[in-house]
């Protein structure tokens, strides 16, 4: 027996009926799923090449001065409170 027999959740969604949109309804998401398509596939390049330059360069940039930032406070807090002689 298969674990998946024995979960109530699974048999009692398993018993409700399907659910169906009428063709019109259908037709039209299908319609807007592919002009969401389309308009990104033929989006302009600079706004490609923005995303990338932010993808590859800025946000790895931003990180790593926070990062740096963060570690260098760290490190001085901690050589402050091992110097600190009462």
């Amino acid at each position: 027996m298969a674990p998946d027999q024995d979960d109530p959740l699974l048999a009692a969604l398993g018993k409700l009926p399907a659910r169906d949109i009428d063709p019109a309804r259908a037709a039209e998401i299908r319609s807007l799923a592919h002009t969401a398509l389309v308009r990104g596939a033929t989006s302009s390049p600079w706004a490609h090449h923005v995303e990338r330059l932010y993808t590859l360069v800025l946000e790895p940039a931003f990180v790593f001065t926070v990062t740096g930032v963060y570690l260098t406070w760290a490190l001085q807090t901690v050589n402050s409170i091992l110097t600190h002689t009462p």
